[in-house]
C-alpha cells in the first residue's frame, strides 16, 4: 500500500510506522496511528469526538479524557519532528481539524519480498552461498528424539477479531510460537518461512507432509472477547494418532502463546518446561516484537528493523529482539552495527547457557567474517558453534557449520574438487535426514562449483534443475539467487541481454525492499554484464554506484571488485592514466592472497607493468574470462614477442567464444600483420568496428 504523506512525512498506516522527511522513523502505538489515519483521511476537514470515537475506538467506550490524551501524544510526537507546523487544530465545542493537508504521490508497484539470504561466492562469478539468515531454519532445532520422528509446522493464526491494527497477528504470533517451540530444544519445527512460502503458493498439508516430511500441523484461532483474549488450537497428526486440542484465555495474546508452547511440549513429552526467560516481561515489547516477526516474514528484515530498535531500546536483555535487530541491520548493510548487537546476543546467551542461540548467533558472526575477507576472524566461532551443536546432536547445524567452512575454503582459494567433495558429503547428509530445503540449497551451490570448473553446459542444466525444485518448494529467495547464477552463466554463452533483463529485474526487487547486502551482489553482476555487452556507460554508470554502495555499508570484498573492474573498463577504453589511479585505489584494500579479487589485481598490474614476471600469470587460459589470455598477449608483444602473443590470442579467441570481441580481433589482425620484433600498439579493445579482412 503507498503510504500518506504530508509536510514530507510519510505514514505507512498497516505498519504503524511514520518516515520523517530526515529519514528518522517511528512505530506509532495502534490508536496514535488510527488517530492520524483518520486526519490524513480528512484534511481540512473539522472532525467531531464521536466521529473520531468511531474510528480509533470502534464498539468501545471511552471518555473524552482519552481522547484529549490522544490528541496531545500524536501532537507530542509530530512537534518533535515538525516543529515550525501546527497541524493539529482545536475547534472549540466542535472537535479537531488536521491542517497539514495531504500530498499526492504517484502511485508504485510493490515488488514482493523475500526473507533475505546475504552470502556470495568468487567475486568474478557472483553469489553462491545459500545459507542465510532464513535459508535453513530461522531457530535451529535438535535432531529428534530416537523414539519420534515429530516435525511441527506452525500455521498462520486465524484471528477473528476486526480492525487493522491486528492485521498482524497471523504470521507475528505463529512466528513467535514457532520460535518459542524450537528454542525449546524438545521438538523440530519446520522454517515459518517455509509455512508462508506454502501458505502463499496455495500449498497443501500433503505438500508440506511430502516435501518436508511434517507430522503434525498445529492450528490456532485467536480473538477477542470484551477485555480478554481467547485462543482456540489443535495440533493435528497427518498420518494416525489423534488431535489435541485446548482453550486458552488471557489479557495478552502473546502470553497466550506462550502458554500454547508449553501446552504442546506438556503434552507431547511430559516435560514441565517453562518460557519466561524467552520473552520478555513487558507485554509491551512482546506484542511490539511480534508485529516485527510480522513484517520480517511478509516483506522484509530491512522493514522491520524499527520494530526491534523498540525492543531492545525498551528492554535490552531481550535476546530474541535483539538477535532480529542484528539480522535487520545486516540487511541494511550496517555491519559495524550488526558486529556490535551479535556480541551482545553471543555473550548473554552464553551467561544464560542458551546453547542454540549461541550456536546460531557464532555461526552468523563467522560467516559475515567470510564475506566481509576476513575469513581469519571467524574461525573461532566456527569451531565453537560446530562443538556446541556435536555436543546437542544437531544434525541440521552440523550441515551449516560445513556450509560455512567451505565458503571459508572458497574465499582462501581452496581446490574447486575440495569444495566439490565437501557438498557431496553434505548432499548425502542432507538426503538421510530427509530435508529438501538443504539439500536444494547444496545442490545449487554445486552447480556454481561445476560452472567454475568450465563445465558450463552441465552448469546451466543443473541451475534450471535446481531452480525447478526451489519453486516446487516455492523458496522463492533461491529461485532469485539461483537467476543471478545464471545471469552469469548466460553471458558465458553469450545471452548478454538476458542476463542484463533478469539482472535488473532482481536489483530493482531489493532495492524495495531495502536489503542492501543482495542490492550490492546483484549490482556488481549487471556491471560486468553490461561491460562484457560493450555498453560502456551503462557499465561505468554501474560500477561507479556498486562502489558507492560498497563503501557506503563498508563491503571491502566488493568495494575492491569494482575498483578492478572500473580498472579494467579503463584498460579497455585507452585510459591508462585513469587505470593507474584507480587501481593505486584496489591496492590498498586487503584481501587473502589466493581470492578471486587478489588474483584479478594483480593481473591488472601485471597490464601495466608488461615488463614484470611472467610467474604473476596462470600458465593455462581461463575458459571463463580473456583477461588472463590479453595479459598475457599484451606482455609477449611488449617483450617483443610476437609470435607467442599470436598463439596465446589465437587460443583466447578459440576459447573465450563469445567474449572474444571486435577490438581483440583487430589487436590479434595487428600483431599478425607486424614484423617480427616490432612494438605492438594495444588498440581499445571497446570497439564495434569490423575486424580487418
Amino acid at each position: 500500500m503507498n503510504p500518506l504523506t504530508f509536510q514530507g512525512a510519510q505514514f505507512f498506516s498497516e505498519q504503524d510506522k511514520l518516515v520523517y522527511a530526515d529519514g528518522s522513523e517511528t512505530i506509532l502505538r495502534p490508536q496514535v496511528s488510527l488517530l492520524l489515519k483518520v486526519f490524513l483521511q480528512n484534511p481540512g476537514k473539522t472532525l467531531s469526538k464521536d466521529q473520531i470515537f468511531e474510528h480509533v475506538w470502534p464498539d468501545r467506550v471511552v471518555s473524552e479524557a482519552s481522547l484529549f490524551k490522544l490528541i496531545q501524544e500524536l501532537r507530542t510526537e509530530l512537534a518533535g519532528h515538525l516543529p515550525d507546523s501546527e497541524l493539529i487544530k482545536t475547534i472549540p465545542k466542535r472537535g479537531y481539524q488536521w491542517l497539514g493537508g495531504l500530498e499526492t504521490v504517484k502511485p508504485t508497484v510493490s515488488n514482493p519480498t523475500y526473507p533475505p539470504t546475504h552470502f556470495r561466492l568468487f567475486s568474478l562469478m557472483g553469489i553462491l552461498f545459500l545459507f542465510g539468515v532464513l535459508g535453513w531454519y530461522f531457530w535451529p532445532q535438535p535432531a529428534p528424539k530416537p523414539s519420534t520422528r515429530t516435525l511441527i509446522a506452525v500455521l498462520p493464526f486465524q484471528a477473528e477479531t476486526e480492525g487493522k491494527e491486528y492485521a498482524w497477528m497471523p504470521y507475528g504470533l505463529a512466528d513467535v510460537l514457532n520460535q518459542i517451540l524450537a528454542e525449546s530444544q524438545s521438538i523440530n519445527v519446520l522454517s515459518f518461512s517455509r509455512v508462508i512460502a506454502f501458505d502463499q503458493g496455495g500449498g497443501t498439508l500433503d505438500d508440506l507432509k511430502r516435501n518436508f516430511q511434517v507430522s503434525h500441523v498445529l492450528r490456532s484461532k485467536i480473538q477477542q472477547v470484551e477485555a480478554s483474549w481467547t485462543l482456540h488450537f489443535e495440533m493435528v497428526p497427518l498420518e494416525n494418532g489423534a488431535a489435541i486440542q485446548g482453550d486458552l484465555s488471557g489479557e495478552h495474546p502473546v502470553d497466550l502463546v506462550r502458554q500454547l508452547a508449553y501446552k504442546v511440549i506438556q503434552r507431547l513429552y511430559g516435560e514441565s518446561l517453562r518460557f519466561e526467560a524467552f520473552l520478555s516481561p513487558n507485554a509491551y515489547v512482546n506484542e511490539t516484537y511480534a508485529k516485527g516477526c510480522n513484517i520480517f516474514q511478509k516483506e522484509s528484515s530491512a522493514l522491520a528493523k524499527p520494530y526491534f530498535q523498540i525492543c531492545v531500546d525498551q528492554d535490552p536483555s531481550f535476546l530474541w529482539g535483539r538477535l532480529r535487530l542484528a539480522q535487520s541491520l545486516l540487511a541494511e548493510g550496517q555491519v559495524a552495527r550488526f558486529r556490535v548487537e551479535i556480541g551482545s546476543v553471543i555473550q548473554a546467551a552464553e551467561q544464560r547457557d542458551w546453547p542454540l542461540l549461541e550456536a546460531f548467533a557464532r555461526a552468523e558472526r563467522a560467516a559475515i567474517a567470510c564475506d566481509q575477507g576476513d575469513c581469519a576472524a571467524g574461525i573461532a566461532d566456527l569451531e565453537q558453534a560446530e562443538s556446541i551443536y556435536q555436543r546437542l546432536n544437531h544434525p541440521v547445524g552440523l550441515v551449516k557449520c560445513k556450509m560455512i567452512e567451505a565458503y571459508r575454503l572458497a574465499m582462501q582459494g581452496a581446490e574447486l574438487s575440495t569444495l566439490l567433495d565437501i557438498y557431496t558429503q553434505l548432499q548425502t547428509i542432507l538426503d538421510g535426514i530427509g530435508d529438501r530445503v538443504g539439500s536444494v540449497q547444496v545442490q545449487a551451490n554445486r552447480a556454481v562449483i561445476t560452472y567454475q570448473m568450465g563445465q558450463i553446459q552441465a552448469a546451466l542444466d543443473l541451475f534450471e534443475h535446481t531452480k525447478s525444485l526451489a519453486q516446487t518448494l516455492n523458496m522463492q529467495e533461491i529461485v532469485d539467487i539461483v537467476d543471478n547464477n545464471l545471469s552469469q552463466a548466460w553471458i558465458e554463452v553469450g545471452e548478454f541481454q538476458k542476463s542484463i533483463q533478469l539482472l535488473t529485474t532482481l536489483r530493482e526487487k531489493y532495492q524495495a525492499t531495502g536489503d542492501a547486502q543482495l542490492e550490492l551482489q546483484v549490482s556488481i553482476n549487471l556491471a560486468k554484464a553490461f561491460f562484457h555487452d560493450q555498453q560502456e556507460q551503462e557499465a561505468r554508470t554501474m560500477l561507479e554506484e556498486t562502489l558507492a554502495l560498497a563503501r557506503k555499508i563498508g563491503h571491502k570484498p566488493i568495494e575492491l571488485e569494482s575498483l578492478c573492474w572500473l580498472t579494467r573498463l579503463h584498460l579497455y577504453q585507452g585510459e591508462e592514466i585513469q587505470a593507474r589511479l584507480t587501481l593505486n585505489l584496489a591496492q590498498a584494500i586487503p584481501c587473502e592472497p589466493n581470492h578471486p579479487n587478489a588474483e584479478h589485481r594483480a593481473l591488472l598490474q601485471a597490464w601495466l607493468q608488461p615488463d614484470s614476471k611472467p610467474s604473476l600469470l596462470k600458465t593455462d587460459l581461463s575458459q571463463s574470462d580473456p583477461l588472463v589470455g590479453l595479459v598475457a598477449a599484451h606482455q609477449a608483444v611488449q617483450q617483443g614477442r610476437n609470435e607467442a602473443a599470436i598463439h596465446i590470442l589465437q587460443d583466447l579467441k578459440n576459447q573465450v567464444g563469445p567474449l572474444w570481441k571486435p577490438g581483440m580481433q583487430i589487436w590479434l589482425d595487428t600483431v599478425l600483420a607486424a614484423k617480427i620484433g616490432q612494438p605492438i600498439q594495444l588498440p581499445a579493445l571497446f570497439q564495434n568496428k569490423e575486424p580487418l579482412p
